[in-house]
């Protein structure tokens, strides 16, 4: 076997872009501003939306303290 280093001739240039931060702060219109913004410079984009991530509440198991019933938050 050769000692020569191979060399991937095909550069490709890949972003990931991470938007973060609280509920209702506006994530989901940055990432559609940002991508209307990328395709109008003829940049391909793809999104990950996680906005459906969590379960609705009604199917959340519930726990019982006291007489009160809240959702068991635990992930186990």
């Amino acid at each position: 076997m050769s000692s020569v280093p191979l060399y991937i001739t095909k550069k490709i240039n890949q972003f990931i872009i991470a938007v973060c931060g609280p509920s209702t702060s506006g994530k989901t219109s940055l990432v559609k501003y940002l991508k209307d913004e990328l395709r109008n410079r003829r940049i391909n984009v793809e999104s990950l939306n996680i906005d459906r991530f969590f379960k609705n509440r009604r199917d959340m198991p519930t726990v019982n303290v006291h007489g009160q019933t809240f959702v068991n938050w635990d992930l186990k």
